[in-house]
C-alpha cells in the first residue's frame, strides 16, 4: 500500500477500530440488559434487539470492508478509490438504527414532559420542544434516505462523493438535523429534570445524575456531528469523516442501553435513601420536603425513568 493510500484510508482505519471497541462495550451491556429487563414493555426488549441486530450487522460489514481495501486492495489505488457496496450497507444499517435510537430519547423526553402533545405554532418554549421533536425526526429520515441514496446509487467514487453538491446537501442536513435533535433532546430533559429537582431534596442526586448524563450524551453527539460536517467539508485527501460517522453511530447505541441498565442502579440508590410507597417495587413514591400536598413520583418501570411532580394550587 502505498504513503498515499496510508494517509487516505488512515482516518477510516482507526475509526472502524474504535467502532470495533464500542461494539464490544455494547454487547456487554445487552447482556445487563437481558439480565434486568424482566418488568420492561415487548416494544422496548423488541427495540433493542433490533439495535443489537443492526449494530452486528453495521459491524460485519465494516469487517467486510477493510478486508476489501486492505487486503484485497492492496497496491490496487484503483479498488481504493472505488466505493465498496458494503459502505452503502453500513450507510443503511447505522442510518436505520440511529433513527431507532433518535426515536427513543424522543419517547422519553414525551415521557418527561407528561405526555404533552401541545403544538404551538410562532411560539417555541423549553414547554413546548417535545411536540416539535416529530418535526425534527422528519427531516432526519428526509436527509438519511438522501444521504443513502448519494451512496447506493448515485455516486461510484469517494472522489465524485465529496464533490457532487447532491452529496454535500445530503451529509450537511443529516448532521445539521442530527446536531438540532440532539440539542433538543438534551435541552428538553434538562429542562423538565430540573423542575421535578425543585419539588425534593432527597432525590436530587439522582436528578443530577440524569441530568448530566442527558447533556453529556447529547453533547457527545453532537460534537462528532460537527467533526464530520467540518473534516467533509474540508479534508479531500483522508476518509477520516467516514471514520467519525461510524464511531458515533456506535456511540448512540451504546447511550441508549447506558440509560436503560442505569435504570437498575439508580432504583438501588433511591430504595436506600426514600420511602417506599405501596405501589409496585420499581416505583417510588414520597411527598415534596418543599409542600407536604405535592406528591412526587419517580418510576422506573418499563422503559424510562420517569419524574413527574404535581404542584399544589
Amino acid at each position: 500500500m502505498s504513503g498515499s493510500d496510508h494517509t487516505f484510508l488512515g482516518g477510516l482505519f482507526i475509526g472502524v477500530f474504535i467502532a470495533f471497541i464500542l461494539y464490544g462495550i455494547f454487547i456487554v451491556q445487552v447482556y445487563i440488559y437481558s439480565l434486568h429487563c424482566k418488568e420492561d414493555t415487548k416494544w422496548l426488549k423488541c427495540l433493542v434487539s433490533v439495535v443489537m441486530i443492526l449494530e452486528t450487522l453495521h459491524t460485519a460489514l465494516m469487517f467486510d470492508q477493510m478486508y476489501h481495501y486492505a487486503v484485497t486492495g492492496f497496491g490496487r489505488p484503483d479498488i481504493i478509490e472505488k466505493i465498496d457496496w458494503t459502505v452503502a450497507g453500513i450507510v443503511v444499517t447505522e442510518n436505520i438504527a440511529v433513527a431507532l435510537v433518535q426515536g427513543f430519547y424522543v419517547y422519553r423526553v414525551w415521557l418527561l414532559s407528561n405526555n404533552s402533545r401541545a403544538w404551538v405554532v410562532g411560539m417555541v418554549s423549553l414547554q413546548n420542544i417535545p411536540a416539535l421533536l416529530p418535526l425534527l425526526i422528519g427531516i432526519l429520515v428526509f436527509s438519511v434516505f438522501t444521504s443513502t441514496r448519494s451512496v447506493c446509487v448515485t455516486t461510484h467514487t469517494w472522489a465524485e462523493y465529496q464533490t457532487r453538491t447532491e452529496n454535500k446537501v445530503g451529509v450537511n442536513l443529516a448532521n445539521i438535523t442530527s446536531v438540532v435533535a440532539d440539542t433538543a433532546v438534551a435541552v428538553a430533559m434538562v429542562y423538565h429534570l430540573s423542575r421535578s429537582e425543585r419539588y425534593f431534596k432527597r432525590t436530587d442526586s439522582v436528578l443530577r445524575w440524569l441530568i448530566a448524563y442527558s447533556v453529556n450524551t447529547g453533547v457527545l453527539t453532537m460534537l462528532f456531528a460537527l467533526a464530520t460536517i467540518i473534516t467533509y467539508a474540508y479534508v479531500k485527501d483522508n476518509l477520516i469523516y467516514a471514520g467519525l460517522v461510524v464511531v458515533s453511530g456506535k456511540i448512540c447505541a451504546n447511550s441508549m442501553l447506558g440509560a436503560l441498565n442505569a435504570r437498575h442502579v439508580l432504583r438501588d440508590r433511591l430504595n436506600d435513601t426514600t420511602y417506599l410507597g405501596s405501589g409496585p417495587c420499581s416505583t417510588v413514591q414520597f411527598r415534596s420536603e418543599v409542600d407536604q400536598e405535592s406528591p412526587v413520583t419517580i418510576d422506573m418501570s418499563n422503559s424510562e425513568v420517569t419524574v413527574t411532580a404535581q404542584e399544589s394550587v
